[in-house]
């Protein structure tokens, strides 16, 4: 315990040159969709349950080298009581564990750059073998030009069961007055923050992101599922104590999909909102968009105390 506190203050005090206010070293988050309709002829309603658990431990090598490890498992699941054909993934219920790790570099007090190797379990734990493992990685250059503004831009890949996936990333971190601040990495996520006091804030935000997971179950003979959605949300966070925050926020999920496709059924390239090369046909029956809430435990550390 001795060892952590150190490698924390150590870290905290190495971060403070790296234009971050804190981090989120701990998350544990729930969400519960409504229950929401199908395309016909499915006359059920189907309700979404997501967990995610994310632990970041970062490593100071120097006073400008930091060697970034994260780690988050994500669950998805869709219960329902409809009837469908055995070959098709229901009720769906899958995992990812997606590790982030790499080297976060300050050339000086205005440049940087971060290159990250990000491997991905994607499965529903069935037959689990080299088949449901995928990689990737993330290359970013930043500019920092004041305290309260950090630029980055790069973008992200990786080798879905569908195909491969690029996207461009653009960083903002923006403290617009000392009580409006935005944080995104676009076209993934967006935060707008309000302060209202030292313990409270809150705002609007957006995340939407695409995955795909391996069906190892005999009967899906190795299908694989792709999940989809852009949540735009409300959000309130309050801090608890002891670097404790209690998060909730509550929204709609729009174009969300969860779709079975055989799994020699591949596009040519996939970028956010696009696909190209795409003659897949679904095997499965679309769920509606629907609201949600979801509700965070966040252990956050400060850094420029």
């Amino acid at each position: 315990m001795k060892i952590l506190i150190i490698s924390i203050v150590i870290f905290s005090l190495a971060m403070s040159a790296y234009a971050q206010k804190s981090i989120d070293l701990v998350t544990l988050s729930g969400t519960y969709g409504f229950p929401s309709s199908y395309e016909t002829p499915i006359t059920e309603k189907g309700t979404e349950y997501r967990g995610n658990i994310s632990l970041t431990l970062p490593v100071v090598l120097s006073d400008k080298t930091i060697y970034y490890n994260n780690i988050n498992y994500y669950y998805f699941g869709v219960q329902n009581n409809a009837t469908f054909d055995d070959s098709i993934a229901n009720p769906i219920s899958v995992s990812g564990i997606i590790v982030r790790t790499g080297i976060v570099q300050k050339i000086n007090d205005k440049h940087g750059f971060q290159i990250l190797f990000v491997p991905r379990l994607m499965t529903d734990f069935n037959n689990v073998g080299s088949n449901s493992f995928q990689f990737g990685g993330i290359a970013m250059y930043e500019r920092t030009y004041s305290d309260d503004f950090t630029f980055r831009f790069g973008a992200m890949y990786n080798q879905e069961f569908s195909g491969p996936y690029v996207v461009p990333l653009i960083y903002l971190d923006w403290n617009i007055t000392n009580k409006v601040s935005v944080v995104s990495l676009l076209p993934v996520y967006m935060k707008i923050k309000y302060k209202y006091s030292e313990r409270f804030e809150f705002g609007i935000g957006y995340f939407g992101l695409m995955t795909t997971f391996r069906l190892g179950h005999d009967d899906y003979k190795n299908d694989y599922l792709v999940r989809q959605s852009i949540d735009l949300y409300l959000y309130e966070r309050y801090h608890i104590g002891s670097n404790i925050h209690l998060e909730t926020r509550l929204g709609y999920s729009l174009g969300r999909k969860y779709s079975q496709y055989n799994e020699n059924d591949k596009v040519s390239l996939s970028i956010p909102l696009a696909t190209f090369g795409d003659n897949r046909t679904q095997a499965n029956i679309p769920i509606d968009n629907g609201a949600f809430i979801n509700v965070r435990l966040v252990y956050n550390l400060p850094l420029d105390d």
